[in-house]
């Protein structure tokens, strides 16, 4: 024997366990196919660990908790051995160099100590290496992933100077990748590679996934463009396909969609995403190299076919704005702020008016205003035609924003709302409190037309001195120095303020608080109509 003063119990174990070992070996010797359970379950894996670092059998309830982390998919192989490696009872030991070796040898290769290997690597502790040093030879061994391999779970890798848990992740999610793209468990030196290069943040998650996706060995499978688009799926979104996301790919891919362009949809997902932050991998982004000439969303087949896109201007019914009625009535601009489906909705890309919100000062809501009356009536006719007014859609409208709550309307041409703003500009911060609130973007600001301000709309233009020292910040607010120069005027929102009397508007610099109150009557406040249209 290697070892002296070694008792004859714990000797019995270890011949215990080579015999284990032996058996996995003749097992494989016998079938050209090693089953996941070739040498045991998970079940003796974890209690094999017991029984060589700890010398004794398990315990119900931290048996329990390590067998439900690999077969949970929480824990690989070289988490669960570091667990015992370095756990309190295992440290209080103080065993010495030698029984420490001993044990990596029983623990990650089935096996006594060969001479060279055991005086090698006890050298190695005496001459300054750590233990952790050592353990990570063993952990990395191609003997420990044969014997993890032959109990049905993944053996991982280790890679030093990172945290243990933030390897166990890692290992999990190239696993994960292995098992629902290839349909295997991972190779020694594939883990070591692809786990290298997530630690180190060399590639992301979507970067990682694209590799094993137009990975020779993939393409090799030979799958039919409903097997490719269900594996996507499952690799991408950890879920079945549903039949109209399903459907809407394998159209695309019949009219000249590449496989890339739909990996690139997969790999931009929200549910993707949600999978790389699981496992604390760094999602990253990917835009398709391989390119078709097929765009869903200008397909009227596609369910996902879009009229309109998000942030494009488009012109729809005619306005006086340039203050010479002479000339005739101006096309109206739009700027489409959402898709939803078969409707769109727009607002007006200039203020087009100035009209009160209310008629007199008293308290009203959106339902009860003149604004609202005279948006849908003598606005909506003076500036559409019948087929223009067809494409309009009814819209019913919650009302229920800021501090005095109003009945649901149903509108065709409206005033965004304060969260409808917030929403659609992406600016908005809202606290516990609707009185905190506040929106601000420099896409906001909104430049009067030439009639409204004959009409007295304010308009204001944002000079230099503003843009550096105002009191909003500006700069640090993400607005461009393109600012500088730029027309702003107010407009009117359709949510209430503190007394039914005031309205919550938009001013020139593109601010909006619920601090920031008009009187219903304001002869100054411009009007920027917004609408629902057909996107179809």
């Amino acid at each position: 024997m290697v070892l002296q003063g070694v008792n004859m119990v714990k000797e019995i174990k270890r011949l215990l366990c080579v015999l284990t070992t032996l058996l996995l070996v003749m097992s494989i010797m016998a079938s050209t196919t090693i089953t996941a359970r070739a040498a045991g379950t998970v079940d003796d894996f974890v209690e094999r660990c017991y029984t060589v670092t700890l010398d004794r059998s398990s315990d119900p309830d931290g048996f329990a908790d390590w067998k439900g982390q690999l077969l949970n998919g929480k824990a690989v192989g070289v988490h669960v051995a570091y667990g015992f490696l370095f756990s309190e009872e295992y440290t209080n030991k103080n065993k010495s160099n030698e029984d420490y070796v001993t044990d990596l040898y029983m623990l990650f290769m089935g096996r006594e100590p060969d001479p060279d290997g055991f005086n090698d690597w006890v050298s190695q502790l005496k001459s300054g290496k750590t233990k952790l040093d050592v353990f990570i030879g063993f952990a990395n061994s191609q003997e420990f992933y044969n014997i993890c391999d032959g109990y049905g779970i993944t053996a991982g890798r280790y890679v030093k100077g990172y945290d243990r848990n933030q390897i166990n992740d890692v290992n999990l999610f190239v696993e994960r990748l292995y098992k629902t793209t290839l349909g295997r468990r991972g190779d020694i030196g594939g883990q070591k590679d692809w786990v290298v290069l997530l630690l180190t943040k060399q590639i992301t998650g979507v970067e990682c996934a694209r590799r094993f996706i137009q990975s020779t060995e993939y393409t090799n499978l030979g799958l039919s463009d409903e097997e490719y688009v269900e594996n996507l799926y499952l690799a991408m979104m950890g879920r079945p396909s549903d039949e109209s996301g399903k459907a809407n790919w394998l159209l695309g891919l019949s009219k000249g969609m590449t496989r890339d362009e739909v990996f690139a949809g997969f790999a931009n997902s929200v549910e993707f995403a949600q999978i790389c932050n699981s496992y604390k991998i760094d999602k990253g982004s990917y835009s398709a190299r391989n390119k078709g000439n097929y765009d869903p969303t200008r397909d009227p087949e596609n369910p996902s076919y879009s009229k309109y896109k998000v942030g494009e201007i488009i012109k729809l019914g005619k306005y006086e704005q340039d203050g010479n009625q002479a000339n005739g009535k101006e096309d109206i601009e739009w700027e489409v702020l959402s898709t939803e489906g078969d409707r769109a909705l727009v607002i007006s890309k200039y203020a087009l008016d100035c009209v009160k919100y209310n008629e007199v000062y008293e308290d009203v809501t959106w339902e009860t205003c003149s604004l609202r009356k005279w948006l849908n009536s003598d606005f909506y006719n003076i500036a559409f035609d019948e087929n223009e007014q067809k494409t309009i859609l009814s819209t019913n409208l919650d009302n229920k924003d800021g501090w005095n709550e109003g009945n649901n309307t149903i509108d065709d041409v409206f005033c965004l709302s304060f969260s409808e703003i917030g929403k659609y500009y992406k600016q908005l911060e809202m606290n516990e409190y609707i009185g905190e609130s506040y929106a601000i973007s420099q896409k906001m600001i909104c430049k009067p037309t030439i009639y409204a301000k004959n009409k007295g709309a304010y308009a204001h233009i944002i000079t230099e001195y503003e843009y550096s020292v105002n009191v909003l910040a500006l700069k640090g607010r993400g607005y461009s120095h393109d600012v500088v120069g730029m027309e702003g005027t107010y407009w009117w929102t359709r949510t209430p303020g503190h007394s039914q009397s005031w309205v919550c508007v938009v001013d020139e610099t593109g601010w909006l608080s619920t601090d920031f109150l008009y009187y219903v009557n304001d002869t100054n406040i411009a009007v920027r109509p917004a609408m629902y249209i057909r996107n179809k």
